[in-house]
């Protein structure tokens, strides 16, 4: 093959490459917008979440999951609003949800404590919970003439995860668990192995008892949860049987839950929670990540109760309106109030009604030397959630949570 045979065929293949790369290089924005679209219309396996229900195996509750914003990014960290209902909540709940009778379904941990020392541990510093104690054992209180042990009244402190489940917070395990190899100082892990450390101050120490220190999470793939925005709300008494003759004493509770302001991935990529309101009353005012994503919220007036959650930089007024990508959440008039329609930018509505089944779920008056919660029956919720978007129609019924959800026939 001559010197000039070689220097053609090199030509050749060069522009070969060259045409290809540049056939790969780009695609319009129709296509890319066409590949999202058909993404999303692809039908996955079915699992046992059909429905969005959930089985929490620590506590056997059941629980109804709805996500009505979720923004991609460049990251894994969710940029999302979710909300959650569980039938197994008692109405006390209701007015310090940030749904009414839903919760904003986001990360967080929680225990329940007794309401005059919320989170103290025992200890020479109960409200180092984290540094200050190894069994996370609550402090022994006296109330109505009776003591209340902290075995008693508490159930246990719990981390909580969208899409990862309620985990027990364990006491220090064995040595020879493999840590990370960054010096941090591991206090407790949970029961799918997330390490809980401590370093972290509560950012709203002023409040209902609730001051000292805030937990550090980190998940086995490296994510970072600060979690250290503490809030309170009143959840049922607990009775104690002083014996015979003698008055029963009530222990007032209260449910103590702390969430993040910052989860960081490893490679430092982040998702910002930002916070207002007292603990009585906190308010998720934002949730903003490194790369733009930004959801805001505005909350009906005296209450903390959302009336609205916009994508981006939407600006509320008085009345939680705003132009933008809103989405406007309205709620039954009368206490307790109830999550009753919500409303998507495209003026399509979801509409929730809850209906009460009678049926005693407590228990009856303690015998001797016994505790049980109180007030001893309370009535199940049953919401049924409606949408007027057609196609396949779907219902279910959970005996075990009289849970239903369901979706109308379309003509």
């Amino acid at each position: 093959m001559t010197v000039g045979n070689i220097a053609r065929l090199a030509g050749a293949f060069t522009c070969a490459v060259l045409f290809t790369a540049s056939a790969f290089a780009a695609t319009d924005e129709l296509t890319e917008y066409q590949r999202r679209v058909k993404k999303a219309e692809v039908v996955g396996a079915l699992g046992t979440d059909l429905f969005g229900d959930s089985v929490n195996y620590y506590n056997t509750a059941v629980t109804f999951s709805v996500t009505d914003i979720d923004i991609p990014g460049n990251d894994s960290l969710p940029v999302r609003v979710g909300r959650a209902f569980s039938a197994s909540e008692t109405d006390e709940l209701l007015p310090s949800a940030a749904f009414a009778d839903w919760e904003l379904d986001i990360p967080h941990m929680k225990g329940t404590f007794a309401a005059s020392d919320p989170w103290r541990v025992s200890g020479a510093s109960p409200d180092n919970r984290c540094s200050g104690t190894t069994t996370q054992v609550p402090v022994t209180v006296q109330y109505g003439g009776s003591t209340f042990t902290g075995y008693q009244y508490w159930r246990g402190n719990v981390l909580y995860v969208p899409g990862v489940g309620a985990q027990q917070i364990l006491r220090p395990a064995v040595p020879g668990l493999p840590t990370p190899a960054d010096g941090g100082l591991t206090k407790f892990y949970t029961s799918k192995f997330w390490q809980i450390r401590c370093g972290v101050t509560l950012a709203n120490p002023a409040g209902p008892g609730v001051s000292g220190e805030g937990f550090l999470a980190l998940a086995p793939d490296g994510t970072k949860y600060t979690f250290n925005w503490a809030t309170t709300r009143t959840v049922e008494q607990l009775l104690i049987n002083n014996g015979p003759g003698v008055p029963s004493s009530a222990l007032p509770r209260v449910d103590v839950r702390i969430y993040p302001t910052r989860i960081e991935d490893r490679f430092g990529n982040y998702v910002q929670y930002t916070w207002a309101g007292t603990q009585g009353a906190a308010q998720l005012s934002q949730i903003a990540s490194s790369d733009g994503r930004t959801i805001n919220f505005c909350y009906l007036s005296g209450s903390n109760r959302v009336a609205a959650a916009g994508v981006g930089s939407v600006t509320f007024d008085a009345q939680c309106n705003a132009a933008g990508r809103v989405w406007k959440y309205q709620y039954t008039g009368a206490i307790p109030f109830r999550l009753h329609t919500v409303t998507l930018p495209d003026s399509h509505v979801w509409t929730y009604s809850t209906s009460e089944t009678g049926s005693p779920t407590g228990a009856s008056q303690p015998s001797s030397s016994s505790t049980t919660r109180a007030p001893p029956c309370r009535p199940q919720r049953r919401p049924t959630a409606t949408s007027p978007a057609c196609g396949m129609a779907a219902r279910i019924g959970l005996s075990s949570s009289s849970i239903q959800a369901a979706q109308p026939a379309c003509s």
